[in-house]
């Protein structure tokens, strides 16, 4: 098995020897060269895990060193932690479910309605590859939490103090269940290997 992944266009080196990751960036440099397609500078990054090393891009300028950085929509950080990721996902996600408080409020719009406008332009935000994270307890509880808030609004469910309601019920009125547990699915189908000349 391959200890070094590269991936074309946006390029995301990983490695476990400084030289092996020097060697590609130079290779990836000269390459370049004779193509036109540039380096970005600017936009070079190196995210060090467990080491001091120091990786140069040609010829001998330093690369800026951070400790996370957006790849591909995902947050890519040196510790591995999901709670900065989780954090950003909600921070994005709430944007627009707010501009959408004209729908959420209208008396006049089916319930179906709203519901399929919520799944379709705020649910997909948060969700997006979220099986590939390693989600801690306190990350799952957020998510829930936003989602079932989210749906309190959306629904027009009265405050729990006079609705009596609670985060089960509404859930139930939605036809849907907590985001955990569809993370949780999805990992789990993932996983699922079907043996060659059977189908599943």
């Amino acid at each position: 098995m391959t200890k070094d992944i590269m991936y074309a266009d946006n390029t995301l080196l990983v490695s476990r020897h400084e030289s092996n990751l020097q060697a590609f960036l130079l290779a990836i440099f000269n390459e370049g060269m004779h193509s036109g397609a540039n380096i970005s500078c600017g936009k070079t990054l190196q995210i060090r895990i467990g080491t001091s090393a120091r990786a140069v891009r040609p010829p001998g300028a330093g690369i800026t060193c951070v400790r996370e950085a957006v790849y591909l929509g995902g947050l890519v950080t040196c510790d591995g932690k999901t709670t900065n990721e989780i954090s950003r996902r909600l921070g994005e996600s709430g944007a627009p479910f707010r501009l959408f408080q004209n729908v959420w409020s209208h008396a006049a719009a089916p319930s179906a309605h709203r519901l399929g406008i919520y799944r379709q332009c705020d649910f997909s935000k948060p969700m997006y590859s979220l099986e590939s994270l390693w989600l801690l307890r306190t990350d799952c509880d957020r998510l829930d939490a936003f989602h079932c808030r989210c749906l309190w609004r959306v629904l027009h469910v009265p405050h729990s103090s006079s609705s009596r309601s609670s985060n089960a019920v509404v859930l139930q009125r939605a036809g849907t269940c907590l985001l955990s547990d569809m993370v949780l699915s999805h990992q789990t189908n993932m996983c699922i290997i079907t043996p060659i000349g059977m189908r599943p």
